[in-house]
């Protein structure tokens, strides 16, 4: 594996070696397949992938592949693989990663930020506080002398550490030394001078609570190629996997069988009729009609004798069944109202309503030789027709 910065141009060493044993050097291998990937993106040949044998006689096998600064302009791990009729795969890895070394060493170095820039601004306050100890007659100058000496001490042992520090900045080992020495000689600056800087600086937010994303920002976010949404789990993931056609393209299965809706419409029909037929019915019954039981027959003889009325020949001669009597609406409603659940008599109109509800609604599997229906809970079928395919005509036997 090597480590390379951003936009840095690599020489890869590879081995080739035989396909069949697996160790024999080969050599003279020209032009092979080199694909890489950056940072996990799709595969594609690298942009420069100048390929050069070492030495065939003294270095038998061993070659480099060239990658240019258009091919390490991403940070991350560059995988890549070279392949050649009659030699095994190689297989390699290049990290890529930002040059944070050289920017601390700008930082440090800085003319506006820097500690050059610290040691003018120093010299200028120094300059004005003599100016006011003069005009005021103070004997503080010899204090502010032995001060300025201090910090001129101080910012010249500082400057002779990172004088030290090479154009190409220093290991990560170092650099770790150094910004633990610059941290420890500001901070003793810092507090020699009465500033409150650290204070302002432990004041600033430390995480991102309250933040928001600009439009560019979620934009972006809306913009990102399905090649880039590979983590397991996520919900691009899961979009990107199962949303995979259009909504539209999503046709039934040849072996489906449609219902028959001429059949269906046919018995809505008849249901309006019927139901209309017995609205008529039921509207002409009064608003709470009264059971025969709710009467107590005993009771009504005695008063009926009491009063010397005719009124039991009169009763027993009305009606005793209900022909042409109609249902209220809310009788109706009541009807219509039902639990589906309670209609379980067999052959009766609420059975066949129920029935139909469910062929209509729920999980219907067909196979090329059955036809099966499920109830409510996907689980338990209800009923099996099957199902035969002469090549001419389709026919589907009656419910088991």
């Amino acid at each position: 594996m090597l480590r390379r910065k951003t936009g840095a141009t690599v020489k890869v060493p590879i081995l080739m070696v035989d396909a069949t044993d697996g160790y024999s050097e080969e050599v003279s291998v020209t032009a092979p397949t080199i694909y890489i990937s950056k940072n996990g993106a799709a595969e594609a040949a690298p942009n420069d992938g100048a390929w050069a044998e070492i030495d065939a006689t003294n270095m038998p096998g061993q070659y480099t592949m060239q990658l240019d600064a258009t091919d390490t302009n991403t940070v991350g791990t560059i995988q890549g693989i070279v392949t050649k009729t009659g030699c095994r795969n190689f297989h390699f890895t290049v990290e890529v990663y930002d040059n944070i070394e050289q920017d601390i060493y700008n930082q440090t170095n800085s003319g506006t930020y820097g500690l050059s820039a610290l040691k003018t601004l120093i010299d200028v306050i120094d300059g004005i506080v003599d100016a006011i100890l003069v005009d005021t007659g103070t004997d503080i100058p010899a204090t502010l002398t032995t001060i300025d000496d201090f910090v001129d001490t101080e910012v010249a042992a500082i400057k002779a550490k990172t004088d030290l520090i090479p154009a190409a900045p220093a290991t990560e080992a170092k650099q770790d030394t150094i910004i633990g020495y610059i941290d420890t000689e500001v901070a003793a600056i810092l507090e020699d001078t009465g500033t409150t800087l650290p204070a302002l600086i432990a004041a600033l937010p430390q995480d991102k609570t309250g933040y928001a994303l600009s439009a560019a920002g979620i934009t972006e976010i809306w913009h990102l190629l399905l090649t880039g949404i590979t983590t397991a789990g996520s919900i691009g993931k899961l979009i990107k996997d199962y949303l995979d056609a259009a909504i539209t393209s999503r046709l039934a299965d040849a072996d489906y069988t449609a219902p028959d809706n001429t059949t269906i419409i046919a018995i809505a029909g008849y249901i309006d009729t019927e139901v209309a037929a017995i609205k008529a019915k039921t509207d002409n019954l009064p608003a709470s009609p009264a059971a025969t039981s709710d009467i107590p027959t005993a009771d009504i003889t005695a008063i009926l004798e009491d009063t010397s009325t005719t009124i039991p020949a009169a009763i027993a001669a009305l009606p005793q069944d209900k022909t042409g009597y109609s249902l209220s609406a809310s009788a109706i409603d009541a009807i219509w109202d039902e639990v589906a659940s309670g209609h379980t008599t067999s052959g009766s109109f609420g059975k066949f309503l129920e029935e139909l509800r469910k062929l209509s609604k729920n999980k219907i599997e067909v196979t090329e030789s059955t036809f099966k229906v499920y109830d409510d809970d996907g689980v338990t079928v209800l009923w099996t027709q099957s199902l035969s395919d002469d090549s001419t005509t389709v026919t589907k036997g009656a419910a088991g």
